[in-house]
């Protein structure tokens, strides 16, 4: 080994040069343990990185930026790492194919559920819509309940007062000593 292969970087150093944040590097470093991949640790148990781990991350993040699964490109990059490693031959491209035949399976699940969630929604749009339009019935024919209750009321309530304004002009028309009779 050469300087350069016993060089110890950082989380926040390989965060930088992958360009990604300490705790996505976190969640990629805990799934290629989750694979079986180890890395160096100090005294505290803190994980440290050698340049060999960079090559594995940026394999890594080309894969999650093409929409595969973090398992599965933890378990492609220490596929690819291993056959690097004791330059093994085949073995890699059936994982890759295998995992690939997966994302294909999944993606076509996730459009499944996107067309029916979508075909929910509009069903449900569509009972709003017919909702909406009860609703507004609803509330025009209590509208309308209303006016002909509060002209019903009006009409009556003018009966009343032309009748009380009636029967105080026929008193007053009256002689005070006609109302004993």
């Amino acid at each position: 080994m050469n300087a350069v292969e016993n060089k110890v970087y950082w989380a926040n150093e390989v965060a930088t040069i992958l360009n990604v944040s300490r705790s996505t590097l976190r969640k990629w470093s805990l799934a290629l343990e989750a694979e079986g991949y180890a890395f160096a640790r100090d005294e505290h148990d803190r994980r440290c990185y050698v340049e060999r781990d960079i090559p594995v991350f940026r394999k890594m993040k080309v894969m999650l930026d093409d929409g595969m699964t973090m398992e599965n490109a933890a378990t492609v990059a220490k596929a690819l790492y291993d056959k690097e490693k004791e330059d093994m031959s085949g073995s890699v491209s059936m994982v890759v194919h295998a995992d690939n035949k997966r994302s294909d399976e999944r993606y076509l699940e996730l459009v499944t559920q996107f067309q029916d969630m979508r075909s929910l929604l509009e069903r449900m749009e569509t009972q709003m819509y017919e909702q909406q339009a009860e609703l507004r019935q609803q509330l025009a024919d209590q509208q309308q309940y209303i006016e002909e209750s509060l002209n019903r009321r009006d009409e009556l309530l003018m009966k009343a007062v032309r009748e009380a304004l009636e029967e105080r002009q026929r008193v007053a028309e009256k002689k005070w000593w006609e109302f004993w009779k």
